[in-house]
């Protein structure tokens, strides 16, 4: 009901803001929320709010922005196309908004917290399927990024994300060896002897997005092992960016387009170097 009155309000309005064609202090206070909803709510109880979200393999642009799916109606018409045009206004696209991934990986979150508070059963089984699906849709998210085209991404943000990497390295190599983790327990962390590993991962992602030529001798593995614990590695790390509170959704987009292509390709060498066994 309270949606039905939102997308009646915008479309009075004549949109394609809440108040009209101008951005105002309503848009601002009410976008948080529902950018949020726009994610949650196919998880968790089937409505769609845009298009994209509808199914499990969202497909991305290459700086981020979710790609309308063919055949799928909307309910709420100027509710969809209000939340799609306060993705292009530049200062909450880059700076404030949470991106898909995020909101999709903050469910995979509460389902499981919900799921081990209750005794019901049946609660039990439906959150469980909820986490399955967001689960799965986390995942499809982040193969989906890792092939988008790198160099297609504005180079600001290339190096956004590069120098996010560098002034937060090692908290981001001690995170993804961490044995006392707080969140997202379900990932699997890696063993403290793979830091080096984690590092060589992370700088392979920088040297990437800033189309620096490939002179790293360390990058050149040694063992199939090392070459899918550097992919394990890139993997983890593209799980566990967090926007916007690591950064903006643009440079996101081009760290986790990066570090799943460090991930493809290490995941490659390793096989390649066991002869096929790994």
């Amino acid at each position: 009901e309270q949606l039905d009155k939102l997308n009646a309000l915008i479309a009075s309005g004549g949109g394609p803001f809440i108040g009209g064609p101008t951005l105002s202090l309503a848009d601002v206070t009410y976008i948080p929320m529902m950018e949020r909803w726009a994610v949650n709510l196919p998880l968790t109880v089937g409505l769609s709010l845009l298009p994209a979200l509808e199914s499990a393999g969202v497909a991305v642009k290459s700086e981020g922005a979710a790609v309308k799916s063919e055949g799928v109606a909307v309910r709420w018409k100027a509710l969809s196309s209000w939340i799609v045009m306060m993705r292009t206004v530049p200062a909450y696209a880059e700076h404030v908004m949470g991106d898909d991934y995020s909101w999709t990986a903050l469910v995979c979150t509460f389902q499981r917290m919900l799921a081990g508070s209750t005794t019901d059963e049946s609660q039990r089984a439906a959150d469980t399927a909820i986490i399955k699906k967001a689960d799965y849709n986390a995942k499809a998210l982040l193969l989906e990024m890792g092939r988008c085209d790198l160099i297609s991404f504005r180079p600001l943000h290339r190096e956004q994300a590069a120098r996010a990497v560098l002034s937060n390295h090692e908290a981001i190599v001690e995170d993804a060896i961490s044995t006392s983790s707080k969140s997202q327990q379900w990932f699997k962390r890696l063993a403290e002897e793979d830091r080096n590993l984690v590092g060589m991962a992370l700088r392979e992602a920088c040297r990437r997005l800033l189309d620096v030529e490939d002179t790293e001798a360390d990058y050149h593995f040694d063992s199939p092992t090392d070459a899918a614990t550097i992919a394990e590695a890139a993997r983890y790390v593209a799980g566990r960016i967090c926007v916007p509170r690591d950064m903006g959704t643009p440079p996101a987009a081009a760290l986790r387009c990066s570090l799943m292509q460090v991930a493809a390709n290490a995941e490659s060498y390793a096989w390649t170097l066991s002869g096929g066994l790994l």
